[in-house]
C-alpha cells in the first residue's frame, strides 16, 4: 500500500514539473533475461535520484551509486539518462522506475532510499519523499515497466 500511496503523490508532483522519460524497448511484458532500455532527457536540474519500486513494496536504489562517486557530481541535465536493466529475479509484475532531477543534491534522501530494502522498511516512502522534496526545485519522471517470469 505504501508503494501506491507514494506513486499517487509522485504522479501528482510529476504532472506539475514533468521530465520526458520513455522505455526505448517498448511497452510490453518483459520476461526474465530480457533487457529494458530507458531514456530520460530534457531535465532542467543537474542532480539525479533514480530508483525502482518493484511489486513487493521495497525500493531498489540505483543512482547515484555510492560506489561511483562521479554519479553524485555529474550534471545529468546535460547528458541525460540512458540505462539498460536486465530482468533477473522476482518479484515480477508492475514496476515503476522513478527519476527525480533536483537543483540540489539530495544525499539524505539517497541514504534513506538505499535502506528501504524490504516492504516494511519502505512504509515511510511517501512521507520521506514529501519531506525531502518540500521546497526543492525538482522534476520527476516515472516509467511503468511490466515484468513476468516467462515470455
Amino acid at each position: 500500500i505504501s508503494k501506491w500511496a507514494a506513486l499517487k503523490w509522485l504522479n501528482h508532483q510529476a504532472a506539475l514539473a514533468p521530465v520526458p522519460a520513455k522505455v526505448l524497448t517498448g511497452t510490453q511484458r518483459y520476461a526474465k533475461g530480457d533487457r529494458v532500455e530507458i531514456e530520460i532527457e530534457g531535465a532542467k536540474y543537474p542532480h539525479l535520484t533514480l530508483f525502482n519500486l518493484p511489486p513487493d513494496g521495497r525500493v531498489e536504489f540505483f543512482i547515484p551509486d555510492p560506489a561511483k562517486r562521479a554519479e553524485a557530481t555529474k550534471d545529468w541535465s546535460q547528458e541525460g539518462v540512458h540505462e539498460t536493466f536486465k530482468v533477473d529475479r522476482p518479484p515480477y509484475g508492475a514496476e515503476h522506475m522513478v527519476a527525480i532531477f533536483s537543483k540540489n543534491d539530495l544525499a539524505d534522501l539517497h541514504a534513506a532510499l538505499s535502506s528501504m530494502t524490504t516492504a516494511q522498511r519502505a512504509e515511510a516512502l511517501r512521507p520521506l519523499l514529501e519531506e525531502a522534496l518540500s521546497g526543492q526545485e525538482a522534476q520527476i519522471g516515472i516509467l511503468d515497466i511490466y515484468t513476468g517470469a516467462g515470455g
